[in-house]
């Protein structure tokens, strides 16, 4: 659906997918379908709800004020890259953006590159089953962090 994004979840949580209090925001939908994924649900696109980006800013905006930063993660955010830019469009550029994707920085696309260059911290590349472990806000060792806006 245009001008919407499939959403499985949005909830509030500190120092979880990120620093400080953050909105959090899980889409569905992911192309990569990842062995050990750890919600492999959200590869299904149909398993959220479609939410209209008017919509979705006015779950927003009563918390932008109180949070550290908000995050996305999923399902894939870059997968639904037409819509979600428009979404990134309307948030205040001074609240704190991370970015959870399984895409390499070398595969996205022009829009996609749009959308990764709003964040402040993106965490990129694909959920490695052998290479797990207990690591900093990631699955996989072979994750990298980038920092798009050069914030870090």
């Amino acid at each position: 659906m245009e001008h919407s994004l499939a959403i499985f979840h949005i909830g509030i949580a500190k120092n979880v997918l990120g620093f400080g209090t953050r909105l959090l925001v899980w889409f569905s939908g992911c192309p990569f379908n990842c062995v050990g994924c750890i919600e492999e649900r959200l590869h299904d696109i149909n398993f959220g709800k479609y939410i209209s980006i008017e919509n979705l800013y006015n779950i927003f905006e009563p918390y932008l004020n109180t949070i550290d930063g908000i995050t996305f993660s999923g399902g894939e955010p870059l997968f639904q890259s037409n819509s979600f830019y428009e979404l990134l469009l309307k948030l205040p550029s001074s609240l704190n953006k991370m970015l959870f994707s399984g895409y390499y920085v070398s595969e996205l696309n022009s829009k996609q590159l749009l959308c990764y260059n709003m964040f402040d911290l993106a965490v990129m590349g694909r959920f490695e089953y052998n290479n797990r472990g207990n690591y900093l806000w990631r699955g996989s060792n072979n994750k990298h962090f980038f920092s798009p806006k050069n914030t870090y």
